[in-house]
């Protein structure tokens, strides 16, 4: 697991999710899947979109919401 904090992966610390996902990906046991779970406020698209800077090496699978109905 990988906390980035103090900030948006969406916009300012963007490139920051960017390098913990290129890290992950050199390691010697590269991981099948990544889970980014971004705080209820951010662009999802845009957060999608930073990976599109690491093709064809990453590609999204998915993009899932939780919806909490009774709020």
């Amino acid at each position: 697991m990988i906390n980035l904090s103090n900030g948006c992966i969406c916009c300012t610390i963007r490139d920051d999710l960017l390098h913990a996902a290129e890290q992950l990906i050199a390691r010697s046991d590269p991981p099948d899947y990544i889970v980014v779970e971004p705080s209820g406020v951010s662009d999802p698209v845009s957060v999608a979109q930073t990976f599109s800077l690491l093709r064809p090496r990453i590609y999204v699978d998915s993009l899932l919401a939780v919806v909490d109905c009774e709020q």
